[in-house]
C-alpha cells in the first residue's frame, strides 16, 4: 500500500479520509504504517546520499544535491540540518578558494604585462596595461585596475 493507493481508495469509496477511517480503521492503519515506513526509507536514503555528497570533489552546491535527491530545503532542514549546513559551508569554502586562485592567476598575468612594458621602457599606465591584457580575460575592468595597482606596488613602480 502507498499514498497513491490510499488516495485512489478514498476516491473509489467516494468519501473523505475521515469517513474512510471510521468505515475501515484497520485499512487506514495499514496505509498509515506503510506510508510512514516509505517516508522513513526515503528520508534515510536521502540522508545517506547527502552524506556521500560531502566527499565529492569539487563539492556540489546544496541546491544541486536537493535536485538530485528530489527533496526540498524544508526536508533538509527538518531531517538532516547539520549535513545541509556542512554541504553549504564546504561549497562556500570551495568557491572562495576558486575565486582567490583566479585572482592570483590574473595578478600574475598583469604582473607579467607590467614587467614586459617596463623592460621595453614604456611606463605601465592603467590604459596601456589594459590594452595588453588578453581580450577574453574573465574579470571586470575595475578589478583589473585594482590588480594593476597592486602589481605596480609589488614591483616598486609608482602609480
Amino acid at each position: 500500500l502507498d499514498r497513491e493507493f490510499c488516495l485512489s481508495a478514498i476516491g473509489s469509496f467516494n468519501c473523505r479520509p475521515s469517513v474512510l477511517r471510521r468505515r475501515d480503521p484497520e485499512l487506514c492503519s495499514r496505509i498509515d504504517e506503510r506510508y510512514r515506513s516509505l517516508k522513513l526509507d526515503t528520508v534515510e536514503g536521502a540522508r545517506n546520499l547527502a552524506r556521500a555528497a560531502l566527499e565529492e570533489v569539487p563539492p556540489p552546491p546544496l541546491r544541486l544535491i536537493q535536485k538530485r535527491l528530489n527533496i526540498t530545503t524544508d526536508i533538509v532542514r527538518a531531517n538532516f540540518p547539520q549535513i545541509g549546513k556542512q554541504i553549504s559551508e564546504r561549497y562556500r569554502e570551495y568557491r572562495a578558494l576558486k575565486a582567490l586562485n583566479w585572482r592570483n592567476i590574473h595578478l600574475d598575468s598583469v604582473r607579467a604585462v607590467i614587467t614586459e612594458l617596463n623592460s621595453e621602457g614604456i611606463y605601465p599606465s592603467s590604459r596601456v596595461v589594459l590594452r595588453r591584457i588578453p581580450e577574453g580575460t574573465r574579470i571586470g575592468r575595475m578589478a583589473l585596475i585594482e590588480l594593476i595597482r597592486e602589481a605596480k606596488a609589488d614591483l616598486g613602480i609608482s602609480d
